[in-house]
Order: C-alpha cells, then sequence, then structure tokens
C-alpha cells in the first residue's frame, strides 16, 4: 500500500474517536522540512505521526524536527498503520477503554 493509503486509513481511525481531530499536514514551500505528516489532538494532547511504509524509517531532518517537537511537548511517532497510530494514542491512557 501506498503511504498514502496508509495515511487515510490512519485519519479515518482517528477521527473516529472521541474527543479526537486529526489531519494531513500538507508539505508546501511555506513548511518546514521534516514536519511530521499527521497532526492529531485528542482529549487535550497533541500528537505528530510520521507516516511511513513498512520497512522504511524517518529522515534526518525528519528526526531532527520530531525531536524538536518532543522538546515541545507533543508526542511524536513513526507508525506504519493505523492500529499503530492507535496504539501511540491509546498509551497515553492506560486507565482509558476508548483508545
Amino acid at each position: 500500500m501506498r503511504e498514502s493509503g496508509i495515511q487515510r486509513n490512519i485519519l479515518k481511525a482517528l477521527n473516529a474517536l472521541p474527543q479526537t481531530k486529526a489531519i494531513n499536514l500538507h508539505g508546501s514551500a511555506y513548511m518546514e522540512a521534516g514536519t511530521p505528516d499527521l497532526l492529531c489532538v485528542s482529549k487535550g494532547r497533541v500528537y505528530f505521526l510520521e507516516v511511513k511504509r513498512p520497512g522504511h524509517k524517518a529522515t534526518s531532518i525528519q528526526q531532527h524536527v520530531q525531536r524538536a517537537w518532543r522538546n515541545a511537548g507533543a508526542r511524536v511517532a513513526v507508525v506504519t498503520s493505523a492500529s499503530e497510530a492507535l496504539q501511540v494514542v491509546s498509551q497515553s491512557y492506560p486507565d482509558s477503554n476508548e483508545g
């Protein structure tokens, strides 16, 4: 599956969660290089998700930008599927059954 298809599946899964909104951050000439693919806010917590096909890794510039977002307090992850993205969000709420 192409990365764009994985992104669509992730967005659909995340936006189905209660108190959650996720969007694709379309790259442009005005956006910082290495910006993660998806922005998600769930129950007041901010997540940046870099979407990769299985077996692929974030580039060095992507890793640099991810560190900056982590240092600012966001949760950041590289994900390859909707189930991985849901796991990232649900890990922040270990006592929640909602995910």
